[in-house]
This record gives C-alpha cells, sequence and structure tokens, in this order.
C-alpha cells in the first residue's frame, strides 16, 4: 500500500495546556484525520477525535506554548484508525442486517422509491401526495378546495369565521358564554327570557298574562269547542257556522226578497239619444222577483236586442212622446235587461223575459229626449224652466186643461213656475189638479193663485195620465197664463202604481 501523505492544509492554533486545536482554512472532518498523529514545533500527539472541519481534539493537552502555525498531521495512522473503525460499523451492519425481516429486506432491495413505498404497502395516491412539493399541492391531491384551503391557513377562529362569511354580530353571538349571554346579544329583554326558558306552555302562557280560561280556549281542539267553551249555544254556532249571509239569514228566517215597491238606484240618464240606466236593484212589479242591475246599461231607441248599447225599444220605431223604461229580468236563467216602451202598464216583453219593473220615464221632442239630471224621485229640465203655455186666455165658465212636457201614461207631480197678466187687478187665475172636482175661482175658499195685474210663482199639481193640468180665471177674465215646467216628481211604481 502506498504511504499516505501527510496532510497540512491551512494553520492550526493551539494553546498552552488545552487538548482543543482549531483550525484556519482546514477540512479536518472530511479528510478523514481522525487517529492521526498532529505535529507542530517539533511535537506530536496522537489526535483524540475530530468534531469540525475546524476543531479537533488531541490524546492530552498540548505541552508546548500557545501559537498559530503550520502543521502536518501523520495520515498513515489515521488511515489505519479509519479502516479499523470501518471494519467494526460493517460487522455491526452484517449483524443488524441479518435480523431484518423479509420485508425490511425487500425494502432494501428497492431500485428505486416507488418501489420501496409500494413493497411497504404505500397506495399509489398515497405516494402521489408524499411526492407533492408543498402542502398547497398536497391539499390540492387530497381535494381539498381553494376555499377550504384559505380557511385552513387563516391564523385564528376570528379570521375563519370571518372566511366563512360570519358578520362581527354573529362572532359576538359564538362567543357567548352560555344560553342567557346568547339572549342579550339577541335583544332579548329579561321579559322576553323568561318566556323563553319557561319549562312549559302552561308557563309561558302565563308569563304572557293568559288566565286559566284563557288557556282552557287555547287549548280547545277546534271552532265547536272554543264556542262552546266561550258558551256560545248550539243555535248560535249554526249561525256562526253559515257558508254565507243568505245561509246565515235563512239560519234566522230573514227573507233576502226586497220588500214590495222597493227601487234602489237604477238612475236614469241621457245625451238625448239612448237612455243609460245606472246599476241598482228593485222589486219586480208582480212581487215575485227582485231584479239586480250588476252594471250602468245604455239603451238606443232602436229595436230592442240583449245588452248595453243595444236597441231597446220594444216595439215600433222611435217617435216624440213618452217611453217608459223599464228593468226587465228573465227567471229561467238571471238575465237582467233594460226595455223602452210606450206603454206604462203593458210593454212587450221580449223572448223569455217575464218579469219587469218601471223605473221613469222621459219625454222624446224634436227626435231626441229632453234633457233632465234625476235626483231619486225628482227629475229636472236641464234647460230649466221648459216653456210649455205660453200667453193663454183662461176661460172662467169651465176649466181649461193645459198639456205640459212631462211623461204622459202615469201621473206625476209637475214642477212649473207661472205668470199671471190680466189689466184688471181683481180678476183671479186657480190651477188645480185634474184629478180634483173643476170648481170656480174663490179667493174666500182659496181657490186662487193670483190676481191682476203681472204676478206669479211656482206650484206643484198631480197631473193626469195625459200629462195635464187645469187653469180657471175669474169672471169676466181676459189675463193671459204662461207656464214653464222645472221638472216633475215620479214614485216609479214604489206604491202599487206602473
Amino acid at each position: 500500500m502506498p504511504i499516505q501523505a501527510p496532510y497540512t492544509t491551512g494553520t492550526a492554533t493551539v494553546t498552552a495546556g488545552s487538548a482543543i486545536v482549531t483550525g484556519t482554512g482546514t477540512t479536518w472532518a472530511i479528510s478523514l484525520v481522525n487517529g492521526g498523529l498532529f505535529s507542530s514545533g517539533g511535537v506530536s500527539i496522537p489526535i483524540l477525535s475530530v468534531e469540525s472541519d475546524t476543531q479537533l481534539t488531541l490524546a492530552y493537552p498540548w505541552p508546548d506554548t500557545t501559537g498559530t502555525s503550520a502543521y502536518a498531521i501523520d495520515m498513515g495512522r489515521a488511515e489505519a484508525a479509519f479502516a479499523i473503525t470501518t471494519a467494526q460499523r460493517l460487522a455491526e451492519t452484517i449483524a443488524i442486517l441479518s435480523d431484518f425481516s423479509p420485508l425490511a429486506r425487500t425494502f432494501l432491495d428497492a431500485e428505486d422509491s416507488a418501489t420501496a413505498l409500494a413493497a411497504l404497502g404505500v397506495s399509489s395516491f398515497a405516494q402521489s401526495l408524499l411526492d407533492d412539493l408543498n402542502a398547497s399541492i398536497a391539499l390540492s391531491t387530497l381535494g381539498v378546495s381553494s376555499f377550504a384551503k384559505t380557511l385552513l391557513d387563516d391564523a385564528n377562529s376570528s379570521t375563519a369565521l370571518t372566511t366563512l362569511g360570519v358578520s362581527n354580530f354573529a362572532k359576538t353571538f359564538l362567543d357567548d358564554a352560555d344560553g342567557w349571554t346568547v339572549l342579550t346579544t339577541l335583544g332579548a329583554t329579561n321579559f322576553g327570557k323568561t318566556l323563553l326558558v319557561s319549562p312549559g306552555s302552561s308557563s309561558a302562557l302565563s308569563t304572557l298574562g293568559v288566565s286559566d280560561f284563557g288557556k282552557t280556549l287555547l287549548d280547545d281542539a277546534d271552532a265547536g269547542t272554543a264556542l262552546t267553551t266561550l258558551g256560545v249555544s248550539a243555535f248560535a254556532k249554526t249561525i256562526l257556522g253559515a257558508a254565507d249571509g243568505a245561509a246565515a239569514r235563512a239560519t234566522l228566517g230573514i227573507t233576502t226578497e226586497l220588500p214590495p215597491g222597493s227601487l234602489y238606484g237604477m238612475t236614469l240618464a241621457t245625451s238625448g239619444g239612448d237612455v243609460t240606466v245606472t246599476t241598482g236593484r228593485c222589486r219586480s212589479f208582480d212581487i215575485t222577483s227582485d231584479i239586480v242591475l250588476s252594471s250602468n246599461m245604455t239603451k238606443s231607441f232602436g229595436p230592442w236586442s240583449a245588452g248595453s248599447g243595444a236597441g231597446g225599444l220594444d216595439a215600433g220605431s222611435a217617435a216624440d212622446g213618452t217611453y217608459h223604461v223599464f228593468a226587465i229580468m228573465r227567471t229561467d236563467n238571471g238575465a237582467v235587461d233594460v226595455l223602452l216602451s210606450t206603454s206604462a202598464t203593458s210593454p212587450t216583453m221580449p223572448g223569455s223575459y217575464n218579469r219587469r219593473r218601471r223605473i221613469g220615464s222621459v219625454v222624446r221632442s224634436g227626435g231626441a229626449v229632453l234633457l233632465f239630471v234625476q235626483d231619486g224621485d225628482r227629475f229636472w229640465y236641464t234647460n230649466n224652466p221648459m216653456p210649455s203655455v205660453s200667453n193663454t186666455n183662461v176661460p172662467s165658465a169651465n176649466g181649461l186643461l193645459l198639456s205640459l212636457p212631462v211623461p204622459t201614461g202615469i201621473g206625476v207631480d209637475v214642477v212649473y213656475t207661472y205668470w199671471w197678466a190680466d189689466t184688471n187687478s181683481n180678476n183671479i187665475v186657480w190651477m188645480s189638479s185634474p184629478l180634483v172636482p173643476d170648481l170656480g175661482v174663490s179667493a174666500t175658499a182659496g181657490r186662487a193663485d193670483k190676481y191682476g195685474t203681472g204676478s206669479g210663482g211656482q206650484k206643484t199639481l198631480r197631473t193626469n195620465t195625459s200629462g195635464q193640468i187645469r187653469a180657471r180665471g175669474s169672471g169676466g177674465s181676459t189675463g193671459q197664463l204662461y207656464i214653464m215646467v222645472d221638472g216633475w216628481v215620479d214614485a216609479r211604481g214604489r206604491f202599487g202604481g206602473p
């Protein structure tokens, strides 16, 4: 074997009385100088141990002076010591290996890490996990989402809760030490807390101020039992359980029919060319049915057909004169409509319509309906007053019938304004209803309206079915009478009339 050259790299510092040697620029540990002979300044001492590349320990303290200088280490002794040490460790290793299991030997015989891990039973997935370069990649391998990684990276629970979208208020709620504190955080009053911690419903109801009777009522299984608890009789329960008002009225024995003569709504209006009836209801003329008009209906003076906007005449063609307006109904299907007729008592009913009620009358003149407004039973001309009698001489021997522009075929209370002019201030005019006897003028008997020169007023008289009133003057009267109709009052069958 060739002789190993001494190791002399760098310098060594020795200290008198110390076994420690410090090197500068040396590599003692990797150069295997352990066991060699250290020499410096003519002194040689065996090396006991090597701590690092720059420190070793001598077999005994340095006997010479302290100093830093060149040195030499006899590697022949170091090589022998290394060989002996290596042989010993090899023998120990062989002894250990002889005790290895077949699994361990297979592991040690593996050509690469994958084979070795497979020998240990590590799955391919686990090997992939072990191959990951960092925690983030490993978490991805494990199927952890980016959101979950963020959550796992949070420094503390508060940050984690923020990541989870928990509000600051909710964090406070989650930090509460007990349920009472939680309720306080939730804004519950002491009363509310007491209610929530009630051991049962009865206690909770007592907290709410519910009496024992109220508790009994709240415990009832159904409405009928509750009504019994409230002291409601079986008869009263039947009324309260009625499906609708009609059923309740039937239970009470109350009729749903309108009283005879009843008329509500069904107001007339006109623009001159047609007649409109507003919604309403009435009792039929024969007092057998209620007629209900649920929407406004407009009728022209053409031949009748069903529905609003259609014709309304029962017969013939439109002419000047009075037309009576009827609400009509079919009892077979409940259909309701409006009919216009010149007859106040016997209109020609269309089709299967078998119930009727006159709800008003209008007057046509010059091919159009005279304009009016209706207020209940009162009809007022809108070009009020309507000129009717002009410069008429009134006889004294007998009454003079005066025709006025009001509905005919029925009697109405005509409201009119009049003017009496006579050059003789003693002459009198007296106007009366044709329904009463035709008596002569008498101021003392109260049969006098106005005296002599230029006087007038307003008066209401009942007409006959021809729309007439009567006027009579005093003896020798040469006065002139003027009448202008304001309107009329029509009971519209309320009292059994047409």
